[in-house]
């Protein structure tokens, strides 16, 4: 294993530059230490992917964080101020050790180059989306994707603290002006068991009752709490058994028990057409949809990974589509109960 001895005064001037730019992701830090050698905001642009608005929103949020200017804007480029300099030093200090440390991995300087996006979501639309994006060519659409397995609170507070550059969620949101979001896709909840389970294909919420019920738990603020579903009967009105937090872990527990699982049928897409897991159809239940929004950082996401992203939310769409006309073909996709508001 190959070790880099940083000695005193190098410890000394990285906590400097962190203590300064604590405030800042990576990303953002790494923009600031380009400044160094950019041309102007429109250079600065285009070596990230990004818009010149987008960069120019970037450097007044910077300037009202650190409290005063970096750069002075003209048409010969950027000017740095004094205090600018020192930042933009700093910044180029931290990002020059980070990049020896990176460089001991590294066999392939030109795809290390490729941007990195934060993807961020609930793990059950993590699992699917991965699975459908990593099929993607990475060098021909220029991106590499940071999968973030998250609360819908902790998504959307960390999209907004620029943590994250693209969700994918359920609730519909408010965004600020430099994101996108949009309707892409829709997903249909099912009521799953193992294929040699004892309850019958076609039956009703009252026969349901006579088996547990996988529950869905997470962690918040130290705390375990269980998630609230959109099935008809309440927790109080349902065997509770295993619960679990991921779409994999419920997979384990029904394949291996009599168990049975409220999700949406895209987790277990492969199983359902494999004949591995059989979805009840509860006959006094309408069919229960909930829209899917991509939303996008402009600033950050370039128009080729965007395509890529809302052709990935289609594929989902499609498998969606298929395993409600495999599995519902008694009820119209126009008879389903649209659902948005749910804490998962």
């Amino acid at each position: 294993m190959h070790v880099v001895q940083l000695t005193t005064p190098r410890l000394a001037s990285i906590k400097r530059s962190m203590n300064i730019l604590r405030n800042f992701t990576m990303t953002q830090i790494d923009l600031l230490a380009q400044l160094a050698h950019s041309k102007g905001v429109r250079d600065l642009a285009r070596r990230n992917n990004m818009d010149p608005g987008g960069v120019s929103r970037f450097l007044s949020e910077v300037e009202r964080v650190l409290g005063f200017k970096i750069a002075i804007r003209s048409k010969a480029g950027l000017l740095l101020t004094s205090e600018g300099s020192q930042v933009v030093h700093m910044a180029s200090e931290l990002m020059g050790h980070l990049k020896k440390f990176d460089s001991l991995g590294n066999v392939d300087p030109e795809f290390a180059k490729i941007p990195i996006l934060n993807f961020g979501s609930r793990g059950f639309l993590t699992t699917i989306l991965a699975g459908i994006i990593a099929k993607k060519d990475i060098k021909k659409n220029n991106f590499k994707m940071r999968f973030v397995d998250s609360s819908p609170q902790d998504t959307l507070r960390a999209s907004l603290a620029g943590l994250i550059d693209v969700a994918v969620h359920i609730e519909k949101w408010q965004w600020p002006s430099s994101w996108q979001s949009k309707e892409a896709a829709n997903l249909t909840w099912g009521l799953v068991a193992n294929a040699n389970h004892p309850i019958r294909s076609k039956t009703t919420l009252k026969e349901s009752q006579k088996y547990p019920f996988i529950g869905s738990s997470y962690i918040s603020n130290d705390r375990i709490e269980r998630s609230t579903d959109v099935f008809p009967l309440r927790w109080s009105e349902r065997r509770i058994g295993h619960e679990s937090q991921t779409a994999f872990t419920s997979k384990a527990i029904l394949l291996s028990s009599d168990h049975l699982a409220f999700l949406p049928l895209v987790t277990m897409a492969n199983e359902i057409k494999s004949g591995q897991i059989k979805v009840i159809n509860i006959t006094d239940m309408q069919i229960i949809q909930m829209k899917l929004y991509l939303s996008l950082n402009q600033d950050r996401v370039s128009q080729k990974a965007s395509n890529v992203l809302v052709s990935s939310l289609e594929e989902l769409n499609d498998i969606d589509k298929e395993l409600t006309k495999m599995n519902f073909k008694s009820q119209s996709s126009n008879e389903a109960l649209q659902i948005n508001k749910i804490s998962l």
